[in-house]
Formats: C-alpha cells, sequence, structure tokens
C-alpha cells in the first residue's frame, strides 16, 4: 500500500513530533508498506527525515499554500492509496485533493 504522510510546518529540529513522525513512517514501512513524507515548509529539515523518502514542498506564505493546488499535484502524481495528513491546515487546494481521490 502506498501511503503519502503530509506534514506542514516547521520541522528543523528533533523534537517528540519529529520523531513521533519518524518512527510512524519506520513501523509502516516495515509492515510492507511504502511511504512517502511530503512536507510543506518554509523551513530546512531535520536530520532525522534524511533517512526517509521525502519531498520538500516549498512555499512563499500561508496564503499560497491555502490558494495554490499545484503545491498538491505533487501528492496526487505520486498516486497514494491513502493520505495521511499530521498538523496540517484544511484548505482549498487539500480539499480539491479530496475531491479527486
Amino acid at each position: 500500500m502506498k501511503i503519502a504522510y503530509v506534514i506542514t510546518g516547521k520541522f528543523e529540529k528533533e523534537g517528540g513530533v519529529e520523531k513521533k513522525i519518524y518512527y510512524q513512517i519506520k513501523e509502516w514501512t516495515k509492515n510492507g508498506n511504502e511511504v512517502k513524507l511530503f512536507c510543506f515548509t518554509k523551513y530546512g529539515l531535520n536530520s532525522l527525515f534524511e533517512s526517509l523518502d521525502t519531498e520538500v514542498i516549498s512555499f512563499r506564505n500561508y496564503l499560497e499554500l491555502a490558494t495554490n493546488p499545484f503545491l498538491i499535484k505533487k501528492i496526487l502524481n505520486w498516486k497514494p492509496d491513502i493520505i495521511y495528513f499530521r498538523q496540517q491546515r484544511f484548505t482549498l487546494p487539500f480539499y480539491i485533493m479530496f475531491h479527486e481521490c
């Protein structure tokens, strides 16, 4: 099964949330799933995510994230079976993505 793990925010440090994301992806992968981390951020990523299949999707501001459906196309083009959201604002582009899936 292909799982897209979608996160938005600042993930530069290795805190509890980052460790939870990392270990959740490791467990899903260990159970035979193909998992890709899609990180919507204006910042860098911590070193914990370097060993994961990660795609950073940069945006200039939250207005662009909320109104630009082309940012979402990277997830849809990967063709996941499941899209797992963590700390994600529900915006028009994400509504469109749900509608298309």
